[in-house]
């Protein structure tokens, strides 16, 4: 072979190895991937409406694209996706293999529609795996709830003090005189968040309550004279009930989220028993499913109409119908959350929720 042959050859091989090398991320990308990718290069926000559906999707970027423009008003560059469940490398690992992909240079945040954050920046992943994990960032209920408290810790940390001994005098004083108003807000910070957890439980066990009595007045509509067997089943369903409810009416310590979870859960398998003999019988892991969209509290949802939060028409009861009609169309039930009330549609809680373990996946 003549030295220009092999000058040639050697040169196409380089070639194709790095156009293998180049193109690698992106084959290992998803086509979940591709859309976040695509979103992100030309906006801040991408949320997978494969899991949510396009309209809740779109409300729920709006709200993640707020808390972007905020941080950025205060001169941090952060982009936010929430995507489909995660195989293989985390939560962590995919931020990381996101943000190289998109050259991004700031904080890029991810999570998923129940799972846990991840961060890829300017600080090591073991000091936010840390942070994350001292703030309870995974605890919280909303996926745009975990997503915006990460961001505010994943940033990275404000700039050092001016150079020379002036400037170092001036921050040691103002660090001294802030040092007693620190302390106090910071345990004010962390009993007022004690307090939004407990809230944020206490807000899901109501829910999940009146979901289960919408479920037992239809079935009573329906059934008026049950068997004895599916009537036994009903009984028990209200004596759980009841019990939830004096559980989540215990206001401060005295409020036990684990009692109130174990009555709900075991209220709901009583009546989805009794609803099963009935031939009625409705997804005992799914509780809200056929219930009004604006308030499962409503009851079952026999028409679909447009929410004054919402583009899509979607299953409602015949009160909420009604009102969509005449020009006032409600808005979805609120759930108060740590940092600030969220709507039932994004909490997201009983898809993931497991009656063998009442509670925990309704809550963290």
């Amino acid at each position: 072979m003549s030295a220009p042959v092999r000058h040639w050859t050697a040169w196409c091989v380089a070639l194709v190895a790095a156009a293998l090398a180049f193109c690698a991320p992106a084959a290992a990308l998803t086509r979940d991937d591709a859309d976040a990718v695509a979103a992100l290069r030309t906006g801040d926000v991408f949320v997978s409406s494969r899991e949510l559906g396009p309209e809740v999707a779109s409300t729920i970027a709006q709200r993640l694209q707020e808390k972007v423009d905020a941080m950025r008003a205060n001169g941090y560059e952060v982009k936010m996706a929430i995507v489909s469940p995660l195989n293989g490398d985390g939560a962590f690992g995919y931020a990381r293999r996101l943000r190289t992909r998109l050259h991004f240079p700031g904080t890029l945040v991810v999570t998923t529609l129940n799972g846990p954050v991840g961060a890829a920046g300017e600080r090591p992943p073991n000091a936010l795996r840390a942070a994350f994990q001292a703030d309870r960032v995974n605890a919280l209920g909303s996926a745009t709830e975990r997503l915006s408290r990460a961001a505010e810790i994943a940033v990275p940390a404000p700039p050092p003090p001016p150079s020379g001994w002036r400037g170092l005098v001036a921050f040691i004083a103002l660090a001294l005189l802030g040092a007693a108003a620190a302390v106090g807000w910071g345990l004010h910070r962390e009993q007022r968040r004690h307090r939004g957890v407990a809230d944020q439980d206490r807000g899901t066990l109501v829910l999940g309550l009146d979901a289960l009595q919408a479920r037992l007045a239809a079935l009573d509509a329906r059934h008026p004279s049950p068997p004895a067997e599916a009537g036994d089943d009903l009984a028990e369903a209200r004596a759980h009930h009841s019990t939830g409810r004096a559980a989540a009416q215990q206001s401060g310590h005295a409020f036990d989220h684990t009692a109130g979870f174990t009555a709900l859960f075991s209220g709901l398998r009583a009546a989805a028993r009794a609803a099963d003999a009935l031939g009625d019988p409705f997804p005992v892991d799914r509780p809200l499913e056929g219930l009004c969209s604006a308030d499962p509290a409503h009851g079952l949802a026999t028409e679909v109409a447009r929410l004054a939060d919402g583009e899509s028409r979607v299953p409602v009861c015949a009160a909420c119908h009604d009102a969509a009609r005449a020009g006032r169309p409600p808005r979805r039930r609120m759930l108060p959350g740590v940092d600030g009330p969220v709507p039932i549609d994004e909490a997201h809680l009983w898809p993931a929720a497991s009656p063998d373990t009442p509670g925990e996946a309704l809550t963290r």
